[in-house]
C-alpha cells in the first residue's frame, strides 16, 4: 500500500517574509552577479535546452531537436544536476513549470495531488525503455528512484499525452532518463550534512576493445528530525512531536554494457523509510511504522541499419518490484499490521521506421507485457492471519504507427495512431495529430490534439483489507481517458535568449480518484464524472557573457471536478520557479540558486499556505587533483511550510525540512 508520508516541520521565515525580506535580497545579488565582469565560458553559457545539440526521440519516435519536436520538450543536463546540487530526479523535475512536486514525507509525487495518486499519470522511461511496476504502474522519482543521479546524462521531459506511441500512463507527461555513454572516466564522492545525511557514489565508464562498460552506485542515509504535527497535540501523543521516525535509506546500483547497436542494462534500488505521519489511522509516534521499495529493472536493446533510410530496434526487458510496508496501531505483536506487494514483468518490443523521403518519414511498432505475478498481501505477523492474500495475472498488447511530413521547408505536421488492448482494461485508441509551423529562425508555433489513458493498476482493482482505516477493491474500474487540445509558442530571437509558452485544454473522462464510502470511512477507487483542466505556463531561459544562465518558469492549473461521492471540486495550482547559475571568483565557484514560490493548494482536509523557497548551491569545480568541492543550502531561509496530504491523513498539511546543509567532496578521472 503505498501511501503518502513525509514530514519534518522547522520554525522560520513565512512566504510574506520571503516576499518581503528574501526576494528583494536575491534580486539584487541576481542583478549584481549576473552582469559581473567575468571571460565567456562555453560550459557555463549552455542553454538548459542544449537547443542546438541535443537530439530526443520519445518525443515523436524520430530523432530530432527538441525545437523541432511537435510538443514541448524540456532537457535538464548533466551540468545543470551538478549547479544546483540535486540528489533525485524529483529535485530535478520540481524546478520545470507546471509539475509541481511535492513530497508527503514518505514519497514524491508530481502534478495534481488527487487522492489515491502515486505518480502513476507520468511514464518514466530509461534510455527509451519503460521502467515502471506492475502493481502501481508508478513512476518513482525521488530516493526510490531506480537511478542515481550520478548515472544520468541528461532528463527528458515531454509534456503532455504520449499515450499514441508508448500506451498506457503517459498520460500528463513523459520521462525519459538517458544515461552517460560514449565517454572514458569515472567519479567518486561522499557527502554528508544535516539531519544525519550521508551519502556515497561512484561511477566509472571504460571502453573495452569496442565495447563500452559504465558501472555506478550509491548509498544514501538520513536520521532525520523530529516532526511536529499539531493535529496529535495532546498529552498522550507525546504533544505532536513524532521522535526519531524519519530515518531513510537507499542505495542505487546501475549497469550498462554496450557494443555497436546492442545495450544491456540492469538498474537496481532498495530504500526504507520511516513514517512519522500516522497515515491510514496508525497509533501516533510509535516505532515501528516504515516502508521499503525495492525494483529491478533489466533490458536488452538491439538496433540495426537495414538500409540508408530504414531502422530497426527491438528491446526486451523484465521489471522486478517489491513493497513491504509496516502499519502501527498499538503497542502489542498484534497491532502490527504489513502489506506486501510484489510484480514480476516481462515486456518485449520492436519498431521500425523508414525515410520516405526528405519530406515524409513513418515508424511503425508494436509491444506485449505480461504480468506473471501480481501479488497483494496483507497480513498480522504475530497470528500469521491473512486479510488479503492475492495473486493475478495480467496481459498487455500495442500496436503504433507515425508518420511525419514536411510538405514545405516551415511546416511540419505529425501524426500518431496507437490500439492498446488489455486482458482487463479492454481496449483503448490513442491518436495525436500536431502541427508545427517555423515562421522565421526565430519564432515556431506549435498546435496539438491528443488523447491519451491511464488503465486501473492492480492496487486500484483489487487491494481489500477492510475494517477502520482499511480500503475496499472495485474491480469495475475503467480507464480513464484525456482529450487535450495543445498550442505552444517558441521564440529565439538572440542566440542567447529563448521564450516559451505553452498553454492547453483538457477533458478528463472517468478519472480515478480514491474517496471515503460515507457509511464505514472506508477507501475505495472509483471512475469520477468530467473534469475540465486548463494549463498555462511559460518560461524563459537567458544567458550572458558573465557565465551566468538564468531561467523563469510561471505555470496555473486549474481542475473542476464533480462525482457523487466528491463534492463539486476546484483545484488550482499556481507556481513560480527560478534557477539561476552565477560563476563567481574568476569561475572557481559556481553559484546555483533556486527559488520557488507555490500558490495555496486546496487538499483532502483543507488548504495549505502559500510559500516561497530558496536553495542554493556553491561548487569549486577545479581544485588541485582533479577535485570539485559543494555545499548545498536546501530552504536557505529556512521557510515553515508544507504539502497537502490524502485522505489517509489527518494532517492538513505535511510539514517539510527547514534549513538543512549538505556538503561535498568529489574527484573525477
Amino acid at each position: 500500500m503505498l501511501d503518502s508520508v513525509r514530514p519534518l516541520a522547522k520554525a522560520g521565515a513565512t512566504a510574506s517574509t520571503w516576499v518581503r525580506r528574501g526576494l528583494p535580497a536575491c534580486l539584487a545579488g541576481i542583478s549584481a552577479a549576473t552582469f559581473a565582469h567575468a571571460p565567456s565560458n562555453d560550459l557555463l553559457n549552455l542553454d538548459f535546452d542544449q537547443l542546438t545539440e541535443i537530439m530526443v526521440s520519445e518525443a515523436s519516435g524520430f530523432e530530432q531537436a527538441p525545437w523541432d519536436a511537435p510538443v514541448n520538450v524540456t532537457v535538464i543536463t548533466r551540468e545543470n544536476i551538478r549547479d544546483f546540487g540535486w540528489l533525485t530526479l524529483s529535485d530535478a523535475l520540481g524546478s520545470l513549470a507546471g509539475l509541481f512536486a511535492r513530497n508527503d514525507r514518505n514519497y514524491d509525487y508530481l502534478g495534481t495531488p488527487l487522492s489515491g495518486d502515486y505518480n502513476s499519470r507520468y511514464l518514466l522511461l530509461i534510455d527509451g525503455v519503460r521502467a515502471t511496476d506492475g502493481i502501481y504502474n508508478q513512476a518513482l522519482t525521488g530516493h526510490t528512484a531506480l537511478i542515481g543521479l550520478e548515472s544520468v546524462e541528461r532528463i527528458e521531459y515531454i509534456a503532455g499525452p504520449g499515450s499514441s506511441l508508448h500506451g498506457g500512463n503517459a498520460y500528463y507527461g513523459t520521462i525519459n532518463v538517458v544515461t552517460v555513454s560514449g565517454r572514458d572516466g569515472g567519479e567518486a564522492g561522499f557527502q554528508v550534512g544535516s539531519l544525519g545525511v550521508a551519502r556515497g557514489y561512484a561511477s566509472m565508464h571504460e571502453h573495452l576493445g569496442r565495447a563500452q562498460i559504465s558501472v555506478s552506485g550509491s548509498r544514501y542515509k538520513r536520521s532525520g528530525d523530529d516532526v511536529y504535527y499539531p493535529e496529535f497535540d495532546t498529552p498522550d501523543q507525546n504533544r505532536g512531536v513524532a521522535t526519531g521516525l524519519d530515518g531513510e535509506t537507499d542505495e542505487n546500483i546501475y549497469l550498462r554494457l554496450a557494443q555497436g547497436g546492442t545495450q544491456l542494462q540492469l538498474a537496481y534500488s532498495d530504500r526504507h523509510r520511516d513514517v512519522s505521519t500516522a497515515s491510514y489511522e496508525q497509533a501516533f509516534n510509535q516505532p515501528g511504522s516504515w516502508t521499503q521499495d525495492q525494483s529491478l529493472l533489466l533490458s536488452l536493446k538491439h538496433d540495426r541499419q537495414l538500409g540508408s533510410a530504414t531502422d530497426l530496434g527491438v528491446e526486451a526487458s523484465l521489471n522486478r518490484y517489491r513493497y513491504t510496508g509496516h502499519y502501527v496501531y498499538g503497542a502489542s505483536e498484534d497491532d502490527l499490521s504489513v502489506d506486501v506487494a510484489k510484480s514480476l514483468s516481462v515486456r518485449l518490443a520492436g519498431r521500425i521506421r523508414h525515410e520516405v523521403s526528405a519530406q515524409l518519414r513513418l515508424l511503425a511498432g508494436l509491444d506485449w507485457q505480461r504480468d506473471t505475478e501480481l501479488l497483494q498481501q496483507n497480513l498480522t505477523p504475530s497470528t500469521r492471519e491473512f486479510f488479503l492474500n492475492r495473486n493475478d495475472q495480467r496481459e498487455h498488447a500495442g500496436l503504433y504507427v507515425a508518420g511525419e511530413w514536411q510538405p514545405t521547408e516551415r511546416v511540419t505536421s505529425h501524426l500518431g495512431l496507437r490500439l492498446d488492448d488489455d486482458s482487463i482494461s479492454g481496449s483503448q485508441f490513442s491518436p495525436r495529430l500536431g502541427v508545427s509551423v517555423r515562421f522565421n529562425d526565430a519564432v515556431t508555433a506549435k498546435l496539438g490534439l491528443a488523447q491519451a489513458y491511464r488503465p486501473p493498476n492492480a492496487y486500484e482493482l483489487y487491494y481489500e483489507v477492510p475494517g477502520e482505516g482499511g480500503s475496499r477493491a472495485n474491480p469495475t474500474l475503467k480507464s480513464e481517458r484525456i482529450r487535450t487540445s495543445e498550442f505552444s509558442l517558441n521564440l529565439r530571437p538572440a542566440g542567447r535568449f529563448q521564450y516559451r509558452f505553452y498553454g492547453y485544454h483538457a477533458t478528463l473522462s472517468d478519472l480515478l480518484v480514491q474517496v471515503p464510502i460515507p457509511t464505514t470511512g472506508e477507501l475505495i477507487f472509483v471512475n469520477g464524472g468530467n473534469v475540465h483542466v486548463t494549463g498555462l505556463t511559460s518560461d524563459a531561459t537567458a544567458s550572458f557573457d558573465s557565465g551566468a544562465t538564468l531561467r523563469v518558469g510561471l505555470a496555473y492549473t486549474g481542475y473542476h471536478m464533480h462525482h457523487e461521492l466528491v463534492e463539486t471540486e476546484t483545484v488550482t495550482l499556481s507556481a513560480i520557479n527560478t534557477n539561476l547559475t552565477v560563476p563567481l571568483l574568476d569561475h572557481r565557484v559556481i553559484a546555483g540558486v533556486e527559488g520557488r514560490y507555490m500558490a495555496p493548494i486546496q487538499g483532502w482536509r483543507g488548504e495549505s499556505d502559500a510559500f516561497g523557497l530558496v536553495h542554493l548551491n556553491l561548487r569549486a569545480p577545479n581544485l588541485p587533483f582533479g577535485l570539485e568541492a559543494s555545499l548545498r543550502i536546501a530552504n536557505l531561509l529556512d521557510t515553515d511550510y508544507g504539502y497537502v496530504g490524502g485522505p489517509e491523513h489527518l494532517q492538513t498539511t505535511l510539514p517539510q525540512d527547514g534549513r538543512s546543509l549538505l556538503f561535498g567532496l568529489r574527484m573525477d578521472w
